[in-house]
């Protein structure tokens, strides 16, 4: 009875100190069963590692940290259905690759802790993915002069992978905080972006929800370009101002989108808005910026119900027609 319970616990969960030493993680994940949570001992782990069928790596007690210095990701997820859960990923070597690169679908990363010299988390053709509750930075290393900002990579980077959930996520310091390329129906949710170039930055994309965002001292705190059915709700972008192409929130051939309950305050432009047509800006709060909102080459939009105040200049347009501005507040409106 006793060799029966043993062997049944045993395919259903396995430990770091039984299976191996610390040093060898790969190991592990190879004797591990799909579908087995693998639980790992804290210490320090060597990479990079590659999941190729259903795991869940998850953290027993203290620190777990994966040190990679190798040109291949810290980790590579190429199975479905497998789970990452509170680990530490220190990826110090610049290069092509990000930190975590998955291609798998239905895979869920939370509580991640990723210093990276490259990009932080990569999504290729990898859809119904979820990651939530992770911290990415920049890796300052000592006697190296700081990083130019086109030498860092992307926090989190999706390109053609579809229907993915990015929560509650920091970004800090790398060149765009959430970049989406040619990938629809994402989520974007309760994320903070500071310190990076775009903080949200959505290229080609279809039906993306960007909600309830923080982004500060970002070059642009969202820049949307070539999208179309995009939601950009609730969302606080506050002190992008440090460049003379500073934006809160950029729109460059947008069309059918919603911009709605978004605060855009102290930045160079509140809102600037480029070649889009028959979007709906509605009930934003525009406060303090040099210039509240900028029209440029737009036409067919609606700009209504908003709150204008303490701008410099509260709204311009340049070489744009047929917009309807209406039931805004201006306050310093003199009729």
């Amino acid at each position: 009875i006793f060799i029966c319970i043993f062997s049944f616990l045993s395919n259903q969960e396995g430990s770091a100190n039984e299976q191996g030493s610390p040093d060898n993680l790969q190991n592990l994940i190879r004797l591990a069963k799909p579908g087995e949570t693998l639980l790992i001992q804290a210490g320090d782990y060597k990479g990079p590692i590659i999941i190729d069928k259903p795991l869940h790596l998850k953290v027993v007690n203290g620190k777990v940290r994966i040190r990679n210095e190798s040109k291949q990701p810290a980790i590579q997820i190429k199975a479905d259905h497998s789970r990452l859960t509170g680990i530490e990923i220190v990826d110090s070597l610049s290069k092509e690759s990000a930190a975590i690169v998955i291609t798998g679908n239905d895979n869920i990363l939370e509580n991640l802790a990723i210093q990276t010299k490259s990009s932080g988390i990569q999504l290729s053709n990898a859809s119904h993915n979820t990651i939530r509750e992770t911290r990415i930075i920049w890796l300052e290393q000592k006697d190296e002069p700081p990083a130019k900002m086109s030498q860092k990579g992307n926090g989190i980077d999706l390109w053609k992978s579809h229907q993915n959930n990015i929560i509650e996520n920091t970004v800090v310091n790398l060149h765009d905080g959430i970049y989406l390329e040619n990938s629809n129906l994402n989520q974007v949710e309760s994320n903070r972006i500071d310190y990076s170039r775009y903080g949200i930055h959505c290229m080609y994309t279809n039906g993306t929800i960007i909600r309830h965002n923080v982004g500060s001292y970002n070059v642009t705190g969202a820049m949307i370009m070539g999208a179309k059915n995009t939601q950009v709700i609730g969302n606080t972008f506050y002190k992008q101002s440090e460049n003379v192409n500073s934006q809160g929130l950029l729109l460059y051939d947008v069309q059918t989108s919603i911009i709605e309950r978004n605060r855009l305050e102290g930045n160079r432009v509140g809102m600037y808005v480029e070649q889009s047509q028959n979007n709906d800006l509605r009930n934003n709060v525009i406060h303090q910026n040099f210039i509240g909102l900028q029209l440029k080459n737009a036409q067919q939009n609606t700009c209504h119900s908003n709150l204008f105040y303490a701008n410099v200049i509260q709204a311009e347009g340049i070489d744009s027609r047929n917009n309807q501005l209406k039931e805004n507040y201006w306050d310093n409106f003199q009729g």
